[in-house]
């Protein structure tokens, strides 16, 4: 019995010194997003993470800048699509060095809209408030939920890049979108069975 156990721990020892590297190559295949990236380079490296994962990405150049461009990405458009979604991932400097101006932090905004979903009428923005407030007590996804100036419905996550010495894996910004677009099929069914939406 004495002997299994030892093989079983030598087994073990010897799975976690050849997985332990392995794991390392996989950390390194991802790209890391810093905050001294400037906006276009960021957005055009996390579209192509994105895509290498089989989402489509439509790369946006903005009117304004055409150094910069934003992300938009469609789930369920079809229009007999409960679930139908655009989310808009964009990136904007969130602290900068006050004597040199140089960005010391960048924000990525990750924002879905849900297609035709407008609340109208005071009664019903109230008592989506309770509902939002009641959803985000039981899940922790999306980060937020509220209402634009035109009452559209809008799911919300934002990831810091603190800084050149703790960038940010693209990773994350796909998992965001994920934890989105499932957060969002769970609060719309739950919106039509009280009868919100």
């Amino acid at each position: 019995m004495k002997s299994a156990i030892m093989v079983l721990a030598l087994v073990y020892l010897l799975a976690v010194s050849v997985s332990a590297p392995s794991l390392a190559r996989a950390a390194d295949d991802i790209p890391l997003l810093f905050p001294s990236q400037d906006e276009k380079s960021v957005e055009l490296q996390i579209a192509d993470y994105l895509e290498s994962k089989g989402m489509h990405v439509t790369r946006q150049v903005l009117k304004k800048n055409a150094d910069d461009v934003y992300l938009r990405l469609n789930f369920g458009m079809a229009d007999t699509d409960d679930y139908n979604i655009k989310i808009f991932v964009d990136t904007t400097p969130s602290a900068h060095n006050k004597k040199t101006h140089v960005i010391d932090e960048r924000k990525i905004q990750i924002r879905a809209y849900p297609k035709n979903i407008r609340l109208k009428g005071i009664t019903k923005v109230r008592q989506f408030q309770g509902f939002c407030n009641a959803f985000q007590r039981r899940y922790w996804a999306p980060q937020r939920v509220y209402l634009d100036r035109d009452n559209d419905l809008v799911l919300a996550w934002d990831i810091n890049i603190p800084g050149d010495t703790s960038p940010v894996h693209c990773e994350q910004v796909r998992d965001a979108i994920v934890r989105l677009y499932s957060a969002w099929k769970d609060m719309h069914d739950q919106l039509k069975k009280e009868g919100l939406i």
